[in-house]
């Protein structure tokens, strides 16, 4: 699917469409296989790409409000805006403030008009964002929701990983 997207990336970029990856499961692969996408676009296709959290994204912004910042908020706001694909990780874990909301779907409402490609993870479904509908309706206008498998696979790579190196440990290889 994710080489599929890639082959096929300037007719997803004429149109403005990401991929919303979801799943309820934590560890199910969603950030890795986002980072790995916004590796090849960067590395291979030459697209500007910033990835951060929601948590971040939103806490960039509140630092431009300390008289010492280095950046103002429209500074912070136009650089997230701009860049060719912006990944956001984890959108839905941020406390639901009308502040929120507003930064959110002004960067959202822009990348979605400028048909900027945006990625998202997620633990719920677009429609289950604990968001208001304006900011929900973008998030779906803009991507396509990928269930990814309600399958922890970062515990299943631990558990391989801490049994080879417990066999290490005890056998002292």
């Amino acid at each position: 699917m994710v080489a599929n997207y890639i082959l096929n990336f300037d007719d997803f970029e004429q149109k403005g469409k990401g991929i919303y990856f979801y799943s309820e499961t934590r560890g199910s692969g969603k950030t890795r296989i986002a980072v790995s996408l916004g590796n090849v676009l960067l590395n291979t296709i030459g697209r500007q790409v910033k990835f951060m959290t929601s948590i971040d994204l939103l806490q960039e912004i509140k630092n431009t409000y300390n008289k010492e910042a280095e950046y103002t908020e429209s500074q912070i706001i136009n650089a997230i805006t701009n860049v060719d694909v912006l990944i956001i990780d984890d959108i839905g874990v941020e406390n639901r403030t009308s502040w929120v909301n507003e930064m959110l779907f002004g960067i959202f409402d822009n990348r979605m008009k400028y048909k900027k490609i945006t990625i998202f993870t997620s633990n719920c479904e677009i429609e289950n964002l604990d968001h208001d509908e304006r900011l929900k309706s973008r998030i779906f206008k803009m991507c396509i929701p990928v269930k990814m498998p309600d399958e922890d696979v970062r515990k299943a790579i631990a558990r391989k990983e801490n049994e080879e190196l417990q066999i290490r440990l005890m056998e002292g290889k």
